[in-house]
Parts: C-alpha cells; sequence; structure tokens
C-alpha cells in the first residue's frame, strides 16, 4: 500500500464515519509486524476494492478452466472501467436529483475494483 492509497482510504472513512473516529492498530502477537498496512476496516464488516477484486479472483479460478482465467479477469477489469465510466455519467446527470455523490462514489469504487483487477 503506498502512502497515497492509504491517504485515500483514511478520507473515505472520515467522510463516512466523521474525522473523530477512533484509529486503532491490530498485530498478531505470535507473527512478526512487517510494517505493512494491507487494508482498513471498521466494526462492521466492510470490504475495500482490493478485498473485493480478490474475491472476484477466487471465484474465477474455482470456476474458470486454468487457461481462461487471466482472460476472464481481463474481461471483468474492462467491464467494471466501463460501469464506473458510465456511473460517473450518471454522477453528472444525477446532479439535478442530487444523486451525484452517491454516483461519483460508485463510479470511483467501480474503478478502483477495476484497477486491482487489472494488475
Amino acid at each position: 500500500m503506498t502512502v497515497d492509497e492509504l491517504i485515500s482510504r483514511l478520507e473515505e472513512y472520515r467522510d463516512q464515519l466523521g474525522g473523530d473516529s477512533e484509529v486503532r492498530l491490530m498485530t498478531q502477537q505470535n507473527w512478526p509486524f512487517e510494517n505493512r498496512i494491507f487494508g482498513l476496516a471498521t466494526r462492521r464488516r466492510t470490504l475495500t476494492a482490493t478485498g473485493i477484486a480478490r474475491l472476484i479472483e477466487r471465484g474465477i479460478r474455482a470456476n474458470f478452466a486454468p487457461e481462461n482465467q487471466e482472460a476472464e479477469i481481463d474481461r471483468l477489469a474492462e467491464l467494471f472501467a466501463d460501469m464506473a465510466m458510465s456511473r460517473a455519467t450518471d454522477g453528472e446527470l444525477a446532479e439535478l436529483a442530487g444523486e451525484s455523490k452517491k454516483a461519483s462514489e460508485d463510479a470511483r469504487w467501480l474503478d478502483a475494483i477495476a484497477c486491482e483487477l487489472d494488475r
């Protein structure tokens, strides 16, 4: 995870939970801490774009022949990217109905998932 990715995720949490939310660090006593942040979570179960992409990839690897797995992941990455662009356009149209913030948030999530699948 990069500093910019961490800042972006923390900004999302600040928007959802407020800037005065408590921050905690979780480590495992029997495993050395490797100075790496894998993800963020709240008390309620929260999936990140990375988590969603990994879940999709596991499903593809379980249900597609090995020779077809990468092509299917590429196809889904492109689909998510297209959906993100479409939803971003919806945000511009939805501004009149007061739905632009939600459409923009959806577009960011879809784009982030597409980027994670495209790695």
